[in-house]
């Protein structure tokens, strides 16, 4: 025979809630704070690029510049997003 409950409040789950450690948010400050930092590297060599009408020399220092930049900022964004899923999961 099964078991009936008699009382008559409904059962509500729980809010999960989320912790952010101080070491998570150094992690994600410091990720931000590079991403933000490359970005703003990157776009003025690319205005000065787009003012100038000529590209960048392939083995010039503001071309490596420029695509290390670019790459930082695509890491960058890609770290914020897996830690703040992480963090939702």
């Amino acid at each position: 025979m099964a078991r009936t409950s008699t009382s008559s409040h409904p059962v509500t789950p729980m809010p999960a809630t989320l912790t952010l450690t101080p070491a998570f948010k150094l992690v994600l400050v410091a990720v931000v704070g590079i991403t933000v930092l490359s970005i703003l590297i990157a776009c003025p060599l690319a205005l000065y690029q787009i003012r100038s009408h000529a590209e960048l020399p392939p083995g010039s220092l503001a071309s490596v510049l420029f695509d290390t930049c670019i790459s930082t900022f695509k890491l960058g964004f890609g770290a914020i997003i897996g830690l703040l899923g992480g963090k939702a999961l």
